[in-house]
């Protein structure tokens, strides 16, 4: 970890309380806005900034990619898919990049029971989309919130220990979701959140909530535009309902909701690896929270 301004107050804030568990308040900036002033390590901001995430505070930023960059992309991971055969790999040195489709069969095998199609990048394989080069621009500004240098683990390795991972979704029309869950952030404080595609447009019920206090359903898909990012303490309760699951499970229809994920994470040949974990399940070799509070039956999103 760098020593900026943003890595001696992440450990200032650490020191004096255990990492939030439910979702406080949304924040809205736009992109431009938030890498000058990260840029700048103005300390009032990055003071501002690390207290509200570490108190529980989403923020959603507002056109870091264009819709067109976006739009594109689905189109190109669409046609990756349908080429090649759903497949699993560990990460270790060596792992191609793949994708899997993620059904009532297999998602029991995850914490958090996701029905997905989740597509995978590594940055040690060929390029073909162009896809580290473009979403790089954006992901050193989170690295350097969360106290690390703009390129870390660029050029890591599986055997090196975490890696860089990028994760492309399509949540599938009728039940794509994940429960709600929490993430790992020895890695990477922030967890990341990029938005592909818009409710009203491409589906039109489920997406991204987050739990606040009470276990409220705090439903966010309403603010999103595609293009826009959010992040927010990995810890924080958050899912994603389940997508128009008035209809057939449909792996085939490009249609859904789409979502891209930056990950800095231990590859499977870190022994005791930190993963996530739902929130009826205590979380790995973290400092025990109150995420045991409720479990998921109770902050089952039935309104959203």
């Amino acid at each position: 970890m760098n020593d900026t301004i943003f890595s001696r107050l992440w450990s200032e804030v650490e020191s004096k309380s255990p990492p939030p568990s439910r979702a406080r308040y949304l924040i809205t900036i736009e992109f431009s806005e938030l890498r000058a002033k990260v840029l700048e390590q103005d300390p009032q901001f990055a003071q501002e900034i690390i207290e509200n995430l570490y108190a529980g505070d989403t923020y959603l930023v507002k056109n870091v990619f264009s819709k067109d960059y976006c739009e594109e992309l689905k189109t190109s991971v669409h046609k990756m898919w349908t080429a090649t055969p759903s497949s699993f790999h560990k990460m270790i040195d060596g792992v191609p990049n793949f994708h899997r489709e993620i059904g009532t069969d297999v998602s029991d095998k995850y914490y958090a029971k996701p029905i997905k199609h989740s597509f995978y990048f590594f940055p040690w394989n060929k390029d073909e989309l162009d896809i580290f080069k473009e979403i790089r621009k954006a992901w050193g500004v989170y690295k350097f919130i969360g106290g690390l240098d703009f390129h870390e683990y660029e050029n890591n390795l599986p055997k090196d220990g975490i890696i860089d991972r990028i994760q492309v979704v399509n949540y599938p029309i009728g039940g794509g979701k994940i429960d709600v869950h929490f993430d790992p952030y020895h890695g990477m404080k922030p967890v990341l959140s990029t938005y592909l595609s818009k409710r009203g447009e491409d589906y039109h019920k489920g997406g991204f909530y987050l739990v606040g206090e009470g276990e409220q359903i705090i439903d966010v898909e309403d603010q999103i535009d595609v293009g826009d990012m959010s992040f927010t303490f990995p810890t924080v309760a958050h899912g994603v309902a389940p997508v128009d699951d008035d209809f057939e499970l449909d792996f085939k229809n490009p249609k859904g909701r789409w979502w891209l994920g930056m990950f800095s994470v231990d590859s499977d040949l870190v022994k005791h690896r930190k993963t996530g974990g739902s929130i009826s399940m205590p979380p790995k070799n973290y400092p025990e929270t109150d995420l045991l509070v409720g479990g998921v039956a109770t902050v089952e999103p039935k309104d959203i």
